[in-house]
């Protein structure tokens, strides 16, 4: 039987976290400079977040995450942008309260 890595998003902890994705919206009154679909393919919302586990699981830096997982700035720009929307609160299953992965190793920094 294949060893899972500890940095692997299983399909179940993706299944409880899907529905706290915060969505992208466009927002009303602003001029645009593309139409709606035009420019690069946006990254799958379970890519971005098996890359940010990657990256607080391992302690890597942003910019060493693996090709595998696209782009370092794409992903750390959609880390941020979930953290603005409170993503890690609704994670913890509580407001205000930092979301853990159950691991000691991950730095509650990261999460604030």
């Amino acid at each position: 039987m294949a060893q899972i890595k500890s940095w692997t998003v299983s399909d179940e902890l993706w299944a409880k976290v899907e529905p706290l994705v915060p969505a992208k919206q466009r927002q009303q009154g602003r001029q645009y400079r593309r139409k709606p679909g035009a420019g690069r393919k946006p990254m799958a919302a379970q890519v971005v977040f098996s890359a940010i586990v990657y990256v607080l699981r391992t302690g890597c830096q942003w910019k060493a995450l693996p090709k595998e997982y696209g782009s370092a700035s794409a992903v750390h720009q959609h880390f941020q942008n979930w953290q603005k929307a409170g993503f890690y609160s609704l994670a913890s299953g509580e407001p205000r309260k930092p979301f853990r992965l159950k691991d000691p190793h991950v730095h509650r920094r990261y999460l604030l």
